[in-house]
């Protein structure tokens, strides 16, 4: 019978015993886990971030139609409450009723989003307005007296946002938008 070979080759490490040891298992383990850790950390911390300039965008879009809705509603008890005037005085009415259906321009929209956003958290500078619609003047909403039109006020809005975290960059968008009847006089 045929033997054969012996193709095993030993190989022995020169000092076993350090290669066997545990010292300092827990540093390596930790100097391995402990960036992912921190990454998730900041991960989880940015969302919320997010969370907080969404809801900071919404709530100053919405108070920007609000406040615009209202304008609406003074200019139009002006201009109704100028009938019962002279002439002279109804052009007093008039002008300042003009004057507040001006601070409800769509492109003066900004400067109401400027003063009711929360500086501290969004930047207003960088906010672009994608839609704003007011109604027209004299439009009312259908079923009133004089109804032309839909008497909404609208505006959509968006927001850049940058996502930095260690190794990773991405630019996110926030978009929020609000509707809200038209007040077409004081009741």
């Amino acid at each position: 019978m045929r033997t054969r070979p012996s193709c095993r080759a030993s190989f022995r490490f020169p000092d076993r015993e350090a290669f066997e040891r545990q010292d300092g298992i827990v540093t390596v383990e930790a100097a391995l886990t402990l960036p992912f850790v921190f990454l998730f950390v900041l991960a989880f911390l940015f969302c919320i971030h997010l969370l907080i300039l969404r809801m900071e965008l919404q709530a100053a879009v919405s108070e920007t139609v609000k406040t615009a809705a209202a304008q609406l509603a003074l200019a139009q008890a002006a201009q109704d409450a100028a009938r019962h005037f002279t002439p002279e005085e109804a052009g007093h009415i008039r002008l300042i009723a003009s004057a507040l259906a001006d601070l409800a321009e769509p492109e003066l929209f900004r400067d109401l989003l400027r003063r009711l956003a929360d500086e501290r958290l969004i930047d207003a500078g960088r906010i672009r307005i994608v839609h704003a619609r007011l109604p027209s003047a004299g439009q009312r909403p259908p079923g009133e007296e004089g109804a032309g039109g839909t008497g909404r006020v609208e505006l959509e809005v968006e927001y850049p946002v940058t996502i930095r975290l260690p190794f990773y960059e991405k630019r996110l968008v926030l978009r929020a938008g609000a509707v809200e009847r038209a007040w077409f006089g004081i009741s």
